[in-house]
């Protein structure tokens, strides 16, 4: 039991590093000559994590009935319009220049829209969701507050006002933070909690078709050609970010968060899955040497905290180890957690776990509810 635990817990934490590199992949990909349209990049990302999963569309069950059914459709065309918003918004504030860490740290302001979301439906909101959100709020205004570094000449003129890039950023983290409360309604079925893996698939290829129809009306509305729209398409480096964008940020990063989300509970992968934005930064500031001031990385954390505040509450993120320094048999936890949380529903409007796309998991070894 402790091996195993021990096994989904590196699983984890190697999901989140690989959903970290998703923003500095793409970013790299637009400081590249000749960088492609937003319309462009999206149609090359949506085929290249919409085709290996395309054969599951035909599947049948034990009783020869297609088993991504109609239910299964509109649920996979509603996530498609959340994604297509949250990547579109994603790709054209790196466009405009928008900083990587920043866009990855902005993704969890999703932890302010959740609940209002909630609240809208008429769902109850736990205090400690309410918490979360205050911290956040508080970290977006940090990292307005910060405009390229400290000491910023223009810092003094750009008090609490965001970059265009940032905005767009924000309204990433609005359609994740849709994306998280469908997915907690979603996850209350049986059925639709069956079927996830198939339902993505539905959903990866609802996505490529659309940002196919994008890139064609970009097309028709300008008059140029398809080289136009990605002069530096023929660069094998461009295409290896590409790749590795929709390889770490999408395939692994899903299969890594769905094995570990089987043997922990939600509270615990969220924590884990928090640690998103500093493997963005540390990549980020590694490969492309990105300067950002101490108000980006202050309410980076902010934002972070807010997330984990949001799953566990206060009183366990402050929380003192006991006499004995904390320590817990291994296998009575992995019991008492396997025992509990069975039943174990987050409450409404509180913040998922990041790419909630593996909540077939838990339905199944720790209610949890998957990414850019």
């Amino acid at each position: 039991a402790s091996r195993e635990r021990m096994n989904a817990r590196l699983a984890m934490l190697g999901s989140a590093i690989m959903f970290g590199a998703y923003a500095p992949a793409i970013k790299e990909v637009y400081l590249q000559p000749g960088p492609p349209t937003a319309a462009a990049l999206s149609c090359a990302r949506g085929l290249m994590i919409a085709l290996p999963l395309v054969p599951m569309l035909w599947e049948r069950d034990v009783d020869g009935a297609p088993v991504v059914n109609s239910r299964c459709l509109r649920t996979a065309a509603e996530l498609a319009v959340y994604s297509f918003a949250l990547t579109t918004l994603l790709n054209l504030g790196l466009v405009q220049g928008g900083s990587a860490t920043k866009a990855a740290f902005l993704l969890q302001a999703a932890v302010i829209f959740t609940p209002c979301l909630s609240l809208a439906a008429r769902e109850p909101v736990e205090p400690r969701t309410w918490a979360g959100a205050a911290m956040a709020l508080v970290g977006v205004g940090l990292i307005a507050l910060d405009e390229g570094g400290v000491g910023s000449a223009a810092a003094a003129g750009a008090l609490l006002r965001l970059e265009p890039a940032d905005l767009l950023f924000l309204g990433t983290a609005a359609s994740w933070a849709a994306i998280i409360f469908r997915l907690g309604q979603f996850a209350r079925s049986d059925e639709l909690a069956a079927k996830t893996l198939h339902i993505q698939a539905a959903k990866n290829a609802m996505l490529a078709l659309a940002f196919g129809a994008w890139l064609g009306l970009d097309l028709l509305c300008s008059g140029a050609g398809l080289s136009a729209q990605w002069p530096g398409a023929g660069s094998p480096l461009v295409w290896g970010y590409v790749a590795a964008s929709a390889l770490f940020g999408g395939f692994l990063g899903d299969l890594l968060q769905a094995i570990g989300g089987k043997a922990m509970p939600a509270a615990e992968a969220n924590v884990i899955l928090t640690s998103e934005p500093l493997w963005a930064a540390a990549l980020t500031a590694l490969f492309l040497h990105e300067r950002l001031g101490v108000g980006v990385y202050a309410g980076g954390g902010l934002l972070i905290g807010a997330g984990i505040v949001a799953t566990v509450g206060l009183p366990s993120f402050f929380s003192l180890p006991s006499a004995d320094g904390g320590a817990k048999d291994e296998a009575a936890l992995v019991a008492s957690d396997r025992a509990g949380c069975a039943d174990e529903s987050p409450p409404p409007g509180a913040r998922f776990p990041p790419r909630a796309r593996a909540w077939k998991a838990g339905q199944k070894g720790g209610r949890r509810s998957q990414q850019h």
